[in-house]
Protein backbone atom coordinates (compact mmCIF):
# COMPACT_ATOMS: atom_id res chain seq x y z
CA UNK A 1 0.00 0.00 0.00
CA UNK A 2 2.84 2.56 0.89
CA UNK A 3 4.53 1.72 -2.30
CA UNK A 4 1.64 2.19 -4.36
CA UNK A 5 0.99 5.64 -2.78
CA UNK A 6 4.31 6.87 -3.20
CA UNK A 7 3.90 5.53 -6.91
CA UNK A 8 0.25 8.05 -7.10
CA UNK A 9 2.51 10.73 -5.77
CA UNK A 10 5.26 10.34 -8.07
CA UNK A 11 3.04 10.15 -11.36
CA UNK A 12 0.69 13.57 -10.00
CA UNK A 13 4.08 15.06 -9.04
CA UNK A 14 5.07 14.81 -12.78
CA UNK A 15 1.80 14.53 -14.65
CA UNK A 16 1.14 16.06 -17.56
CA UNK A 17 -1.79 19.48 -17.43
CA UNK A 18 -4.42 18.21 -19.61
CA UNK A 19 -6.17 20.52 -22.38
CA UNK A 20 -9.52 21.25 -22.44
CA UNK A 21 -10.77 20.59 -26.85
CA UNK A 22 -10.75 24.52 -26.48
CA UNK A 23 -7.29 24.82 -25.41
CA UNK A 24 -6.09 21.80 -27.43
CA UNK A 25 -7.88 23.87 -30.83
CA UNK A 26 -6.18 27.34 -29.45
CA UNK A 27 -2.96 25.32 -29.90
CA UNK A 28 -4.10 24.08 -33.24
CA UNK A 29 -4.89 27.17 -34.80
CA UNK A 30 -1.58 28.89 -33.54
CA UNK A 31 0.59 26.24 -35.39
CA UNK A 32 -1.54 26.38 -38.16
CA UNK A 33 -1.54 29.86 -38.76
CA UNK A 34 2.35 30.45 -37.95
CA UNK A 35 3.03 27.21 -40.45
CA UNK A 36 4.07 27.92 -44.25
CA UNK A 37 1.16 25.95 -45.08
CA UNK A 38 -1.34 27.64 -43.20
CA UNK A 39 -0.19 30.87 -44.04
CA UNK A 40 -1.56 30.00 -47.93
CA UNK A 41 -4.83 28.74 -46.49
CA UNK A 42 -8.33 31.34 -47.07
CA UNK A 43 -9.47 29.34 -43.63
CA UNK A 44 -6.33 28.62 -41.29
CA UNK A 45 -9.30 28.11 -38.36
CA UNK A 46 -11.20 25.31 -40.56
CA UNK A 47 -7.82 23.27 -41.33
CA UNK A 48 -6.40 23.58 -37.42
CA UNK A 49 -10.16 21.61 -36.89
CA UNK A 50 -9.39 19.55 -39.90
CA UNK A 51 -6.18 19.02 -38.54
CA UNK A 52 -7.25 18.08 -34.61
CA UNK A 53 -10.22 15.89 -35.77
CA UNK A 54 -7.14 13.66 -37.96
CA UNK A 55 -5.40 13.99 -34.59
CA UNK A 56 -7.78 13.00 -32.89
CA UNK A 57 -8.22 9.54 -34.94
CA UNK A 58 -4.68 9.15 -35.27
CA UNK A 59 -4.93 7.96 -31.70
CA UNK A 60 -8.18 6.48 -31.59
CA UNK A 61 -6.98 3.89 -34.04
CA UNK A 62 -3.38 3.64 -32.87
CA UNK A 63 -2.10 4.77 -36.44
CA UNK A 64 1.15 6.24 -36.00
CA UNK A 65 2.47 9.59 -37.09
CA UNK A 66 5.10 8.67 -39.90
CA UNK A 67 2.04 6.62 -42.15
CA UNK A 68 -0.10 9.87 -42.06
CA UNK A 69 2.89 11.44 -43.16
CA UNK A 70 3.45 9.02 -45.83
CA UNK A 71 0.93 10.01 -47.98
CA UNK A 72 1.71 11.73 -50.98
CA UNK A 73 0.58 15.14 -51.47
CA UNK A 74 0.24 19.02 -49.64
CA UNK A 75 -2.05 18.18 -47.18
CA UNK A 76 -1.20 14.71 -45.68
CA UNK A 77 2.69 16.64 -45.62
CA UNK A 78 1.09 19.54 -43.88
CA UNK A 79 -0.54 18.06 -41.12
CA UNK A 80 2.46 15.56 -40.69
CA UNK A 81 4.70 19.03 -39.98
CA UNK A 82 1.89 20.32 -37.51
CA UNK A 83 1.68 17.07 -35.77
CA UNK A 84 4.75 17.24 -34.92
CA UNK A 85 4.89 20.70 -33.98
CA UNK A 86 2.01 19.90 -31.65
CA UNK A 87 3.87 17.15 -30.47
CA UNK A 88 7.20 19.62 -29.78
CA UNK A 89 4.78 22.27 -27.94
CA UNK A 90 2.78 19.84 -25.57
CA UNK A 91 5.83 18.20 -24.66
CA UNK A 92 7.85 21.40 -24.00
CA UNK A 93 4.97 22.87 -22.03
CA UNK A 94 4.32 19.41 -20.14
CA UNK A 95 0.19 19.49 -21.69
CA UNK A 96 -1.59 16.19 -22.87
CA UNK A 97 -4.81 16.17 -24.88
CA UNK A 98 -7.26 14.10 -24.67
CA UNK A 99 -6.53 12.08 -28.08
CA UNK A 100 -3.30 10.95 -26.44
CA UNK A 101 -4.69 10.60 -23.15
CA UNK A 102 -5.71 6.72 -22.94
CA UNK A 103 -1.90 6.08 -23.94
CA UNK A 104 -0.14 8.22 -21.24
CA UNK A 105 -2.90 6.23 -18.65
CA UNK A 106 -1.53 2.75 -20.56
CA UNK A 107 1.92 3.86 -20.71
CA UNK A 108 2.05 5.29 -17.61
CA UNK A 109 0.72 2.24 -16.20
CA UNK A 110 -2.26 3.67 -14.17
CA UNK A 111 -4.42 1.45 -12.41
CA UNK A 112 -8.22 2.47 -11.54
CA UNK A 113 -9.02 1.89 -7.94
CA UNK A 114 -12.24 0.30 -8.32
CA UNK A 115 -14.28 -1.73 -10.53
CA UNK A 116 -15.35 0.20 -13.76
CA UNK A 117 -18.72 0.26 -16.08
CA UNK A 118 -18.62 0.95 -19.42
CA UNK A 119 -21.53 2.10 -20.70
CA UNK A 120 -23.11 4.03 -23.40
CA UNK A 121 -20.82 3.64 -26.37
CA UNK A 122 -21.70 3.24 -30.44
CA UNK A 123 -18.31 1.52 -30.37
CA UNK A 124 -15.20 1.47 -28.39
CA UNK A 125 -12.23 2.57 -30.68
CA UNK A 126 -9.11 0.69 -30.17
CA UNK A 127 -6.61 2.88 -28.54
CA UNK A 128 -9.63 2.08 -25.30
CA UNK A 129 -9.86 -1.05 -26.10
CA UNK A 130 -6.12 -1.70 -25.15
CA UNK A 131 -6.19 0.52 -22.49
CA UNK A 132 -9.43 -1.48 -20.53
CA UNK A 133 -7.69 -4.86 -21.82
CA UNK A 134 -4.72 -3.58 -20.07
CA UNK A 135 -6.90 -2.92 -16.99
CA UNK A 136 -8.28 -6.09 -17.01
CA UNK A 137 -5.15 -8.04 -16.92
CA UNK A 138 -3.68 -6.03 -13.88
CA UNK A 139 -7.17 -7.24 -12.40
CA UNK A 140 -9.66 -4.45 -12.90
CA UNK A 141 -13.20 -5.46 -13.02
CA UNK A 142 -14.94 -4.05 -16.46
CA UNK A 143 -18.54 -4.39 -16.18
CA UNK A 144 -20.18 -3.71 -19.96
CA UNK A 145 -23.58 -2.32 -19.93
CA UNK A 146 -25.87 -2.54 -23.15
CA UNK A 147 -28.23 0.84 -23.30
CA UNK A 148 -31.89 -0.30 -23.65
CA UNK A 149 -32.97 0.41 -26.96
CA UNK A 150 -36.17 0.84 -27.82
CA UNK A 151 -37.35 0.43 -31.59
CA UNK A 152 -38.24 3.47 -33.37
CA UNK A 153 -42.16 3.81 -33.84
CA UNK A 154 -42.94 5.70 -36.91
CA UNK A 155 -46.96 6.78 -37.31
CA UNK A 156 -48.51 8.64 -40.42
CA UNK A 157 -51.40 10.89 -39.22
CA UNK A 158 -53.35 12.94 -41.43
CA UNK A 159 -55.86 15.60 -40.76
CA UNK A 160 -58.70 17.15 -42.22
CA UNK A 161 -57.29 21.19 -42.15
CA UNK A 162 -54.50 22.77 -40.12
CA UNK A 163 -56.61 23.46 -37.14
CA UNK A 164 -57.27 19.60 -36.94
CA UNK A 165 -53.22 18.69 -37.01
CA UNK A 166 -52.65 21.50 -34.09
CA UNK A 167 -55.16 19.68 -32.16
CA UNK A 168 -53.33 16.40 -33.04
CA UNK A 169 -50.26 17.70 -32.29
CA UNK A 170 -50.71 19.03 -28.74
CA UNK A 171 -52.88 16.02 -27.83
CA UNK A 172 -49.60 14.06 -28.86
Amino acid sequence: AAFQAARRQQLQAHAPRLLSEPQSLALWERIVADSASGKELLNPAHAARNAQRSWQRLHQYQIPLHKAGNYPGEEAQAFAAWAQQFITTTQRSNWLDSARFASYLHDSDFKPDSDLIVYGFDQIVPGMQRLLKAWQAQGVSIHWLESASHPAQISVLSAKDSHAELNQAANW
